[in-house]
């Protein structure tokens, strides 16, 4: 192929792992994209398979560098296997911690996409709200992040001031939100972002792109609407949607996606209110914690649960012999979608573009490298 090569690397630079993309340039155009993961692979699945499914579960928040995205389907399937009927008010607390950490996410990404832009201010807006947003996290349980979805319930029962905590949270959010919307506003940054890394619906569909890339092509295709799960079925929110299917109309989604992640968040905190106090947070049948191999034994047969990541539709399938021990496990990539999908997105985009249209996608290497 004509032009010259250029090593991009590490990729993205504001995340866990790292990535390695060599891009074919004919001038300053890009002609063809070339990526390289792996570097950072932990063979989580193989551990899952290897282990009994109670102790397999601890590696499963290694999937994400967010605990509660990589945990949730692997317990959904597992429930879903063994017939378990979760309490009600564990379903309400997976689901507000999974909002929760949605937004703190989709801060993230719109912190790294200002920068990238080359305008820093935003970001370190984003970054204070990211720090203080993960200390409210923290301060709703007493025990670690890590582990605290158990299959059946949860681990221990949120704290007793959580709609204090997280409303006071909320409000200064939504505050901030206000100055960071701003930047859609700026003629530099819309120059950078309208029209850039454009793919047609099509090619969404025939790479398996979902997520927010679907959404800003105006694919109405999120799993908690499409497939409810847990409690998602009670709750009233919308699914934002664009068109132009290009770097500011994710831009944008990020936020519209945040404003409706906040109203599931307040709709919860409403629901539970009017819980009686102490309800069960875990399944009647496993509130005995002794004899896990006896209680975590796996019926014969298999699944695949889909559940709605940061990155799209992240799902696990699940096979089983009837032992303690899946016979397979395996998790869905978004991710990965995302990469083969690079050179449909980012063919004859100048380099210069190349950082900040990457930013808008929200790869995450720890998914592919599990």
């Amino acid at each position: 192929m004509l032009g010259h090569f250029v090593n991009v690397a590490p990729e993205p630079i504001d995340n866990v792992g790292c990535f390695r993309i060599v891009a074919n340039l004919l001038n300053d155009k890009i002609q063809r994209l070339d990526f390289f993961v792996g570097y950072t692979h932990k063979g989580i699945e193989k551990i899952i398979e290897k282990n009994p499914i109670y102790k397999g579960l601890i590696f499963a928040d290694k999937v994400f560098a967010y605990p509660f995205f990589g945990q949730y389907p692997l317990v959904l399937a597992v429930e879903k296997l063994m017939n378990i009927h979760v309490p009600v008010r564990a379903q309400m607390i997976r689901v507000m911690l999974i909002e929760l950490e949605r937004i703190e996410v989709y801060l993230k990404y719109i912190g790294v996409m200002s920068s990238s832009s080359g305008i820093q201010m935003p970001k370190a807006l984003a970054n204070r709200l990211i720090s203080k947003w993960r200390e409210m996290i923290n301060s709703l349980f007493h025990t670690s992040s890590q582990n605290y979805f158990k299959i059946g319930g949860v681990y221990q029962d949120i704290n007793t001031d959580f709609e204090r905590i997280v409303k006071s949270n909320i409000l200064e959010l939504r505050s901030v939100l206000k100055d960071l919307l701003c930047l859609t506003d700026n003629i530099f940054f819309q120059k950078k972002s309208i029209g850039i890394g454009v793919i047609s619906k099509q090619q969404i569909k025939d790479y398996g792109l979902t997520g927010i890339i679907a959404r800003a092509s105006g694919i109405n295709d999120d799993v908690r609407k499409k497939y409810p799960y847990d409690f998602y079925a009670n709750l009233d929110f919308d699914i934002p949607l664009k068109k132009a299917s290009d770097v500011y109309s994710r831009f944008i989604l990020y936020f519209d996606e945040i404003y409706q992640s906040l109203s599931i968040v307040e709709q919860l905190i409403t629901y539970m209110k009017k819980q009686a106090p102490n309800e069960p947070i875990l399944a009647e049948e496993l509130l005995k914690e002794k004899d896990f191999d006896e209680k975590y034994i796996i019926p014969k047969g298999e699944i695949y649960i889909p559940t709605e990541s940061v990155v799209g539709q992240t799902g696990v399938y699940l096979k089983s012999d009837g032992t303690v021990r899946p016979v397979r496990c395996h998790y869905r990539s978004s991710s990965l979608s995302k990469l083969y999908a690079l050179n449909e997105m980012f063919s004859n985009m100048t380099y210069q573009d190349l950082r900040f249209a990457l930013s808008s996608l929200g790869i995450e290497i720890s998914e592919c490298d599990r």
